[in-house]
């Protein structure tokens, strides 16, 4: 069994918010300026995020590094209510 273990600058933090640019990489901030790179979505999706994309707060669902690139899915409802997967890449991520 492994275990995930509080840090002391965590300690008190109850989540912290990932945002939704106009592509696909995970960002710092509101204004979509500093890329997330995948140790720090990592660390984040155990202790805790919360995804923002416009007025709209998500939870994630999975995450996974491939390659170096972590890639984090989180559940959106789209027309009409019905769920559909959302994809956030970390920094390393290369879109083409």
């Amino acid at each position: 069994m492994n275990h995930i273990y509080e840090t002391y600058d965590s300690r008190y933090v109850q989540a912290t918010r990932l945002f939704v640019g106009e592509d696909d990489y995970a960002y710092a901030d509101s204004e979509a300026t500093v890329r997330v790179d995948a140790p720090t979505i990592g660390m984040l999706f155990h202790d805790g995020l919360v995804i923002v994309d416009g007025t709209t707060a998500y939870l994630p669902v999975s995450y996974d590094v491939t390659e170096g690139v972590g890639t984090l899915t989180y559940v959106t409802s789209g027309d009409g209510g019905a769920a559909s997967l959302a994809a956030l890449k970390s920094s390393e991520y290369e879109s083409e």
